[in-house]
């Protein structure tokens, strides 16, 4: 797990930074880039909105204890307290925390979507094939 982790950063879970330390950002047609960066924009926005609601300054996000004990536990146990990983330990601002659940979010969804769906379509013309 630690091995695993220790190659597991914060900004390559993030499409927008991802994209740019891999240099990726002037291939041609290239969809996942194009596609992903739509609806990480997206998705960036309807979190902006609901944090912004709930926190309406940053000394309202480093005053939630319970914002704090949930990102603290997921660098110590998520991350085993990895700090070259760049997870925040904490958070300071609303832009700090509206990043990180988009990323979350956007790993859980769109990510996912991305690595996965291939299989099952591939799976499925497999067995039209078959048929």
């Amino acid at each position: 797990m630690r091995r695993a982790l220790s190659e597991t950063t914060y900004s390559s879970l993030c499409l927008p930074e991802d994209i740019a330390a891999r240099g990726l950002e002037s291939i041609p047609n290239f969809y996942y880039r194009d596609d992903g960066l739509k609806l990480w924009s997206i998705i960036n926005s309807f979190v902006k909105a609901v944090v912004e609601h709930y926190y309406p300054s940053d000394s309202e996000v480093c005053k939630d204890t319970e914002l704090q004990d949930w990102i603290s536990e997921i660098f110590t146990h998520g991350v085993l307290g990895n700090k070259a990983s760049g997870f925040p330990e904490s958070f300071h601002t609303a832009e700090e925390l509206t990043k990180f659940i988009t990323m979350v979010i956007f790993t859980v969804t769109v990510e996912h979507a991305a690595v996965n769906n291939g299989q099952v379509i591939s799976l499925d013309i497999g067995i039209c094939i078959d048929v």
